[in-house]
């Protein structure tokens, strides 16, 4: 089963009490820590998706593309600690689930998922438009 983490289609109340049931306290022990342990990833990918998407994107000034980019990293980095604050709770106050605190997870997940799809699919894109960018230039500068 996989974790809250990576369920596209999000999960409910049902799905997570089976999910801890099946965890046990050591699991969902460890669950807890590997959440803590997660916390920084968001800040991070969104600092490099800042960093890396003006430093082609904004510099070829194709903005809506930049736009695109800069607002996948930030929605990314946003629902992500939303989802790692609601999961850090629902493991704190389990079995008592809070039914809101489960919807508003499992949005902050399927959010969070898209966002981190469209930020490392344009990673290879990018990259590839700089070294085609890269030779073409190299060219030019060579005769």
């Amino acid at each position: 089963m996989p974790k809250l983490d990576f369920r596209l289609s999000g999960y409910n109340i049902t799905e997570v009490t089976q999910y801890f049931n099946l965890l046990g306290n050591s699991g969902r022990e460890t669950y807890l820590w590997l959440n803590v342990l997660d916390t920084p990833f968001p800040f991070v990918l969104a600092f490099f998706g800042f960093c890396y998407f003006s430093f082609t994107w904004k510099k070829w000034n194709i903005k809506t593309v930049y736009f695109l980019l800069i607002t996948a990293s930030f929605s990314f980095m946003i629902f992500d600690t939303v989802e790692n604050i609601s999961i850090y709770s629902m493991l704190n106050s389990f079995p008592a689930l809070n039914t809101n605190i489960i919807s508003i997870s499992s949005l902050a997940t399927q959010i969070k998922l898209y966002s981190l799809f469209v930020v490392y699919g344009a990673l290879p894109i990018t990259l590839l438009i700089s070294i085609i960018r890269y030779q073409k230039n190299w060219k030019t500068n060579k005769k």
